[in-house]
């Protein structure tokens, strides 16, 4: 699956537009923009003010009539006009999973209503938020009604020169005078506020008595109604995802474009709904990259000549070619908008070429899961538990056990630095001190802590494509060459493992392991030597280890003295020689009880218990790890029952659960 692109939907006053988009061209696999890569990008220059802005006419139902270039007017090979309508879905279906094929192009979002007076939606977070700032701003006209009525009591003694009115007075007559709207004073809140006006920001409502320089007497008159502002009504969003299906995809594309929507879409939504309605974010950046766009285009429309530079810093380009001269608009929001900087992040990370945290406005911390979402990293389900099949699902995460080990995909310090500001110290503790000889049971006394600490950071780390669950790494287990290793690397990997093993051949271990080896039988020098090769190629996913498996057969000579109504409960034909397996010991039928108990009845009493004990693990499909897991005996009492019961039991050795 390939991320073609994420878009900005959004639906205002100013009517439904697409706000950004980016890349600008999908089918071009840029690099991120130094910008998003630099430290100093967060710090990007500050918009200028309303005032200092381009002012921009009213905008239809499609958006801006500032003059579009052509490159600006489709995208995908869609109109930009056409994809600002269908990614804008009615009322009906908005607060819900979004879905779109058109050709061979699948737009996924969650189109987000905004209006917190409308009833049934469950926006109780947008009403408190609403009514507290309407409050706030009640409760400083009231405080400023008291001051000016103190003023009144205070002043009935004075001169009428020196009256407080007369200066306000005045002074408003002399404000009036300077922006020539001498009868149109400044608003101020009423007791008659809404408590559901979607958008009661703080700057648009005088705090206290000294706003807008006047004093408190000089403010209209409380009956007076608050005035309308010149923004716009931000009522919905939508933040779209155009992917397409590629090569690596089959079956699997449902189940990627599902994971995009978990753990990317869902995600950002709500981290961007939650600053609109705390802040009005998303108000403001589409306002401001709405401006900078009529600016530029306006600009260019009329010839006007271009600078050498503009006031962001950043050269203009003197070029009338189209494409040119969106670029360089791109690079301008880029520059100038945290959302779009924010839009870019997630797009790169995606694709595998910037890091999953992000934050969206300076205050929320975020981080999306981009692992096994491009070709360029490994998929979710190619990264099993080494002896149990792929997940079928992409949520679903392996058993942990106390003997297991974690195993590291990247250097310990550039996992470290991907984390949060605020993430566990112990979380840190765990990834310096992870080896994969070490197993779980033993971390918990090295980092003391509780197992159960232990488990969630392992499954969180294995969930964001950071380290796999496999069994510790020793010289006592068997190691083979993955079945599904790909061999084409390791012309590739030779020199990386040349760098790590000097004294080892990358061709030569593995032509060593293409049989089933163990490290007993080499010389204790030179086996952690081996056993660090063996984890470097069980991390490229070259080496696999091999596990026991343990059938239970019955001989001929025990059999074949059932019954032969017994026997026609059998799964076999008992007229013939040699050994018959049980398949499913843990549910046997009448004639395999008698012949498992017939079995057991020839061995000492605590010899044939443990036996009858282990009999139901005897089916080829539980490793001998994890059957000593679940009885909680020891590897030696396995061993002896193995060996006393070697006519009855067969072992055998897999890469991975049959099952």
């Amino acid at each position: 699956m390939v991320v073609l692109g994420v878009l900005v939907v959004a639906l205002s006053s100013r009517g439904h537009q697409i706000v950004f988009r980016y890349p600008l061209d999908a089918a071009r696999d840029r690099p991120p923009p130094e910008l998003l890569l630099a430290p100093a990008a967060a710090a990007a220059p500050a918009a200028p003010p309303p005032q200092q802005r381009l002012h921009t006419p009213a905008h239809s139902r499609r958006g801006s009539d500032a003059p579009q270039s052509k490159t600006a007017s489709t995208y995908l090979g869609f109109d930009c006009g056409f994809l600002s309508d269908v990614l804008s879905p009615k009322l009906a279906l908005r607060d819900r999973p979004f879905h779109l094929s058109i050709d061979s192009i699948d737009f996924v979002g969650l189109p987000t209503q905004l209006n917190a007076n409308r009833p049934g939606t469950g926006l109780r977070f947008a009403r408190l938020v609403q009514k507290r700032k309407a409050v706030a701003a009640v409760r400083a006209h009231e405080a400023t009604a008291a001051a000016a009525a103190a003023a009144d009591r205070g002043a009935a003694a004075l001169p009428a020169h020196q009256h407080p009115l007369a200066a306000a007075s005045a002074a408003a007559q002399s404000s009036a005078s300077v922006s020539g709207q001498p009868d149109n004073p400044p608003p101020v809140a009423s007791p008659a506020l809404s408590l559901h006006t979607l958008d009661p920001h703080p700057s648009a409502v005088p705090r206290g008595p000294g706003a807008q320089g006047l004093p408190p007497a000089a403010s209209a008159p409380p009956h007076k109604p608050l005035r309308a502002g010149t923004q716009s009504q931000l009522t919905m969003f939508n933040l779209v995802f155009a992917m397409q299906a590629d090569s690596h995809s089959g079956s699997n594309y449902d189940l990627e474009m599902a994971a995009i929507y978990d753990n990317v879409i869902a995600k950002v939504t709500a981290a961007l709904k939650y600053e609109q309605l705390r802040r009005g974010y998303l108000r403001k950046e589409t306002e401001l990259i709405l401006a900078i766009k009529d600016e530029y285009h306006a600009r260019h429309a009329a010839h006007a000549p271009a600078s050498h530079t503009n006031q962001a810093g950043m050269p203009s380009p003197a070029s009338d070619d189209h494409e040119q001269l969106e670029q360089h608009l791109q690079l301008l929001i880029l520059r100038q908008s945290s959302l779009a900087r924010c839009v870019a992040h997630i797009y790169h990370a995606l694709r595998g070429q910037m890091s999953p945290h992000l934050q969206i406005n300076d205050s929320v911390s975020l981080t999306i899961r981009t692992h096994g979402l491009t070709p360029d990293t490994l998929q979710l389900a190619d990264i099993p538990l080494i002896d149990e099949p792929a997940p079928d699902s992409l949520k679903q995460l392996p058993k942990l056990r106390p003997y297991l080990a974690l195993l590291l995909l990247h250097h310990p310090e550039e996992i470290i630095a991907m984390l949060p500001a605020d993430a566990s110290p112990l979380l840190v503790e765990l990834i310096q001190a992870v080896t994969p000889t070490l197993s779980f049971e033993q971390l918990q006394t090295t980092l003391g802590c509780s197992l159960s600490q232990i488990y969630r950071l392992a499954a969180h780390l294995y969930v964001w494509g950071k380290a796999r669950i496999i069994h510790v790494v020793n010289s006592r287990n068997a190691y083979v060459v993955s079945p599904r290793a790909q061999l084409e690397q390791l012309a590739s990997l030779a020199p990386e493992f040349k760098r790590s093993f000097k004294d080892l051949d990358l061709l030569g271990v593995m032509q060593q392991l293409s049989t089933p080896q163990q490290l007993t039988s080499m010389r204790r020098e030179n086996r952690n030597v081996y056993l660090e090769a063996i984890t470097f190629l069980m991390r490229k996913n070259l080496v696999v280890q091999l596990h026991m498996y343990i059938y239970l057969q019955v001989p001929s000579e025990i059999y074949q003295k059932t019954d032969a109504k017994d026997n026609s409960q059998a799964l076999w034909d008992a007229s013939k020689q040699g050994p018959m397996i049980i398949a499913n010991p843990a549910s046997p039928t009448d004639a395999e009880k008698a012949w498992i108990a017939e079995i057991a009845r020839k061995h000492p009493k605590p010899v044939s218990s443990l036996f009858l004990r282990l009999v139901p693990y005897f089916n080829g499909r539980v490793h001998a790890d994890e059957i000593l897991f679940r009885e909680n005996i020891e590897g030696k009492d396995l061993k002896a029952i193995i060996t006393r019961f070697k006519n009855e039991l067969v072992t055998t050795l897999h890469t991975e659960d049959p099952a």
